[in-house]
């Protein structure tokens, strides 16, 4: 899995490429497949979501930024919890 386009927000842009490096980690496929297949259907979710950015107000793309970075501290700390290294 490849990280897109820009989001147009840097810490979405950042929390794209934590997820590319957290579906890559041993400990989330050893998960199992329906675990990974409900934490992609999020992900694409997420990214639908994002793809809506660039054109958004400044307004949307601030919230996206405090979600986004919201969302790299837990999917980090999950990470470090579950012995991934992202």
């Amino acid at each position: 899995m490849q990280p897109t386009e820009s989001t147009g927000v840097a810490a979405c842009d950042q929390l794209e490429a934590l997820y590319v490096k957290w579906f890559d980690c041993d400990k989330v496929k050893q998960a199992g497949s329906a675990a990974i297949a409900a934490a992609r259907d999020g992900f694409d979710a997420m990214k639908q979501g994002w793809a809506q950015l660039k054109d958004a107000p400044q307004a949307a793309k601030d919230a996206a930024q405090q979600g986004c970075t919201q969302g790299a501290d837990a999917l980090e700390q999950s990470a470090r919890a579950m012995g991934c290294q992202l």
